[in-house]
């Protein structure tokens, strides 16, 4: 599909800090996921794998893939066309690090979520693990997901917001903000990459919230899955 992609032309703003950012955690990125969520990150994403694959895949595009675990995932699962995008090179150099075996080898890009380098109604199915709070502007990502998917495609969207329970926020609230900053610190070398992380934790909107949005940009059959106390929740949404 090479003839399909433009060249990645990286706004400078957040979106061109996120990247920076990336790029720096990237060699420890993986490690640190999944000692700080006690390897829950793992179980979350096989919630979202399962139910992709009910509807049978066959062009599937994984936003924001990191060092391509759902990418890879959903390869590994038979998935005949795959690609992960991603603004950050170390962390999809990670990643094709990781395909390198494959036979299937998912197709990694570096680009933006805010401007996808891809023909409109290209894929039918498309997948962000733990990305959509990290858009500059997540109705505009929105938008672009809206596009590149075709009618009757679906999306599946992990993310994570604060518990509203008052015990399980309060614990979250001292872990998130003063235990990962310090790992993140001890462990990858860089504390205030792990503080961002809390905030945009902090700042994402509550499901319900998040389903308006998802509606006012077109995206309908909505509805999501709750997993560890709220602090997860796993969209689906249909185009």
């Amino acid at each position: 599909m090479s003839e399909h992609i433009k060249p990645y032309n990286a706004e400078v703003s957040k979106e061109e800090q996120i990247r920076e950012m990336f790029d720096r955690i990237a060699p420890r990125y993986d490690f640190l996921n999944r000692l700080l969520s006690f390897r829950q990150d793992v179980r979350w994403r096989k919630h979202l794998i399962r139910q992709a694959l009910l509807h049978k895949p066959v062009r599937l595009l994984d936003v924001a893939t990191g060092t391509g675990d759902l990418a890879l995932a959903f390869a590994k699962a038979g998935v005949p066309e795959v690609v992960g995008l991603d603004i950050s090179l170390q962390m999809l150099s990670k990643a094709r690090l990781r395909a390198a075996e494959l036979p299937n080898a998912p197709l990694f890009i570096q680009g933006s979520a805010l401007e996808m380098p891809f023909e409109d109604g290209y894929f039918d199915t498309l997948s962000v693990a733990f990305g959509v709070r990290n858009f500059q502007d997540i109705r505009r990502g929105l938008k672009e997901m809206h596009r590149v998917l075709k009618p009757g495609g679906r999306m599946y969207i992990l993310e994570f917001s604060a518990p509203q329970k008052s015990l399980f926020k309060t614990f979250f609230s001292f872990y998130n903000s003063k235990i990962v900053p310090q790992a993140g610190r001890w462990l990858g070398g860089d504390a205030q990459a792990y503080s961002y992380l809390d905030r945009s934790v902090m700042a994402f909107p509550a499901p319900g919230n998040f389903i308006d949005m998802l509606e006012d940009e077109g995206w309908r059959e909505v509805e999501y899955q709750s997993f560890s106390g709220g602090l997860v929740h796993l969209f689906q949404a249909r185009k």
